[in-house]
């Protein structure tokens, strides 16, 4: 399963604040130009470093903030699946890619439907209501307590399905998730436009 979102707005500091000390750390040892660089900017106080980014054109800022992310996926990573786990959403996410105009793609390995099913189930009650197609009549007769006894029985392709449906159905709420999760990092941004592909 595939998970695309786009990052429509991003507090470039906040991300700057968090990645160079990483960066830094992972410097080599050589004291080149650009490591010195790096360093001396991971040191400098948060407000300089706001400041310096509010200085820099916006495209730039893109790709500062893309080659931060690629530096600095395994942290991210693990940063999501800690929220998972906090959330009780049994997901395993295998990639994380984020593109130079900042279009988020995350690559899903395993899920966790019944899990899935019992977080998002109740966040889109009322827009299920509301429609009338197969997958809302089927989700209609999952049991929210224990949805794991009717999932048991579905084809793997059935599953997929409905994981792909919640995920569309309860992306506002989900987008509102994640943005809270990266403000728990002290990240500032905006989602949106997310989609799942199966």
């Amino acid at each position: 399963m595939k998970i695309t979102m786009n990052i429509q707005d991003i507090h470039y500091g906040d991300v700057a604040v968090q990645a160079f000390p990483v960066m830094a750390e992972k410097l080599p040892a050589e004291d080149t130009a650009m490591n010195k660089l790096l360093r001396a900017i991971a040191h400098l106080p948060e407000d300089v470093v706001y400041s310096l980014f509010d200085a820099i054109p916006q495209q730039e800022k893109n790709e500062i903030v893309f080659l931060l992310v690629q530096e600095n996926k395994e942290k991210i990573l693990a940063y999501a699946t800690q929220f998972l786990q906090e959330q009780r959403i049994g997901l395993t996410i295998q990639n994380l890619a984020v593109a130079s105009d900042l279009a988020v793609e995350l690559v899903i390995l395993d899920i966790d439907y019944g899990s899935l099913v019992q977080k998002i189930l109740p966040l889109i009650q009322d827009k299920l209501a509301e429609e009338h197609d197969n997958m809302a009549s089927i989700l209609g007769k999952i049991p929210a307590g224990s949805p794991n006894i009717l999932l048991g029985f579905l084809p793997q392709k059935a599953k997929d399905d409905i994981a792909a449906y919640l995920i569309n159905k309860g992306q506002d709420q989900i987008l509102r998730f994640a943005m809270q999760a990266a403000a728990n990092r002290n990240i500032r941004l905006e989602l949106a436009d997310l989609n799942v592909e199966t």
